[in-house]
């Protein structure tokens, strides 16, 4: 009977203190060994991706699931509102999976990248934008003598990270420094 009564307080009387409550039943206010003792309540919410009833198992995540169903939009990026502990296992798994997966083709075509000709490294894509990101940092201008009304090189100052190159490993000269660059080994006469 007094674990019936604890059930109804905890779930219909959130101005109950879960501490004062544990110790009216328990004699000790451990709220977690008092979460053991009460029953668990569906609440009528049904997770959205399987449409099983979802036990709680806290008021606190009882009135999160509640909150969200009243916002009425999304809490993942798969479109449920609410879902149950089961269903948000499988959902962190198959993003892990995907994440994997995604890492292992990011890995392949770096290694790609990396070792294809450099010239053809020059017409990829990814150095496409590369080079437009980097072009757009420097203002489109040279980063020695701050020309911009001529043509811009993306110059390499290190090919050690080819494919997935550091801000600092690029440096955008006008043609002119970058010629300089190359006859004398250095940026300036």
């Amino acid at each position: 009977m007094l674990r019936q009564a604890a059930t109804w307080a905890y779930w219909m009387a959130p101005e109950v203190n879960v501490s004062s409550l544990a110790e009216a039943v328990l004699g000790s206010a451990d709220t977690y060994r008092l979460r053991q003792e009460i029953d668990m309540v569906s609440a009528g919410v049904d997770c959205d991706r399987c449409q099983e009833p979802i036990v709680f198992s806290s008021r606190t995540a009882l009135q999160q699931s509640l909150n969200q169903l009243r916002k009425n939009r999304s809490a993942w990026a798969e479109g449920y509102r609410v879902v149950c502990d089961d269903c948000r296992e499988a959902i962190f798994e198959a993003r892990n999976q995907i994440y994997k997966a995604r890492e292992a083709a990011w890995q392949t075509r770096l290694n790609e990248l990396r070792t294809m000709p450099y010239r053809e490294y020059l017409r990829t894509p990814e150095w496409q934008e590369r080079r437009k990101r980097h072009l757009k940092s420097a203002g489109f201008r040279c980063q020695v003598c701050n020309a911009g009304d001529t043509v811009l090189d993306v110059h390499h100052r290190t090919y050690e990270r080819r494919g997935n190159e550091n801000y600092k490993d690029l440096l955008v000269l006008c043609r002119g420094c970058h010629k300089i660059f190359h006859r004398e080994g250095r940026l300036a006469y």
